[in-house]
Formats: C-alpha cells, structure tokens, sequence
C-alpha cells in the first residue's frame, strides 16, 4: 500500500498596511478571484483589481497565476510586470495594492492497495479472520 501526496496550497491577499486580509485554499482546481468574481474569491477592497482578474490554481506542485482578458493591471513579481507567473513556497506577487503570497503543504489524499484478489479474498474471508484470533 502506497500513500499518493498532493500539494495544497495556502494563497493569502493582504491589503495595505495589513488592514483587508483573505486566504483561499487551493487544490487542483482552477480559482477565478478579483474585486467581484461571478464565481470564486473576492479581493473586494482593491480597486486596482478588475472584478474577473486572475485564474489560479496548483500545478505540478507550483501555483500558476493568469490574468484573465480583461484584467486591467499586470501580476508585477520582482518589480515586473506580468500577465501570467509560475511560483513556489513562501514566493509573492502584488496586484494594485494587494499582495498575494503562497504557502504551501503536503497531504496524503489517496491510498494505493498493491494486491491481487485472491489474497484480498482470503485475508478477508470469515474463515482466514478466525483462524487469525487467538484464544487465551
């Protein structure tokens, strides 16, 4: 039996001076977030933030961030802008006045069970169960 692992990751917004603050956790799945999504994660104080502006979601154990069309401000990451970004643990971005930063974990979200029928059969049958207690 082998434990298959997934990465989650923690994305947090933090608005100026820390006043506004949100997290969203991410799986595989894609997250729409902006200042009024019709689905997905609300950045409601930022007004540099389009309301559909940006998709993320988890890939290959790294968060990849694309604005959508018509976002009208870049992902700037290292004092540049960006229309789409790739990071990794403890990395950030910033949108407007916004900033965005990425924590990530590990979990264990599947078991593999390496077995062939007849040893599922037999170990679970009710005559391999009593053989296996012991009488004191």
């Amino acid at each position: 039996m082998t434990a298959k692992s997934s990465v989650r990751i923690t994305l947090t917004a933090r608005g100026p001076a820390g006043q506004e603050s949100t997290a969203v956790v991410l799986a595989e799945s894609v997250v729409r977030f902006g200042r009024s999504p019709k689905n997905g994660w609300a950045i409601p104080w930022d007004t540099q933030i389009s309301r559909e502006h940006a998709d993320v979601q988890c890939v290959d154990g790294c968060l990849r961030v694309k604005c959508t069309e018509s976002a009208a401000n870049p992902i700037v990451r290292g004092g540049k802008p960006h229309r789409e970004i790739v990071i990794g643990p403890g990395e950030s971005f910033r949108i407007g006045v916004t900033e965005f930063r990425a924590d990530f974990s590990t979990t264990a979200n599947a078991l593999t069970v390496t077995s062939s029928d007849d040893e599922f059969h037999s170990a679970s049958s009710p005559s391999a169960a009593a053989s296996e207690t012991h009488d004191e």
